[in-house]
């Protein structure tokens, strides 16, 4: 049997580094412009998670400068932040 130590043929891993906030920006302009589709029987659960985040102002406590940045509302945000990651998809193999 293999135990966790065992490494039986080495594999590379691609790392990217991404801003959550730009894709949240173009998750939020692509459902403006009616170009993120999703089923018309979605659950009232998926839309009150597809909602669950917003750009609001917010204050750097170090510099004390004004930004605006995508803050959580408190509720589960997951299907948000799956059509994040499927943006990001999208955005590295240049299809949108």
């Amino acid at each position: 049997s293999r135990g966790l130590g065992d490494v039986y043929k080495r594999q590379q891993c691609l790392h990217f580094n991404f801003s959550s906030q730009r894709a949240k920006d173009v998750l939020a302009a692509r459902i403006k412009s009616g170009h993120f589709k999703v089923p018309h029987d979605v659950s009232a659960e998926y839309i009150k998670q597809m909602q669950a985040e917003s750009k609001q102002e917010s204050i750097d406590k170090r510099t004390g400068r004004v930004s605006l940045k995508w803050l959580a509302s408190g509720n589960n945000s997951h299907m948000w932040d799956c059509s994040c990651m499927a943006v990001i998809f999208a955005m590295i193999h240049r299809m949108i």
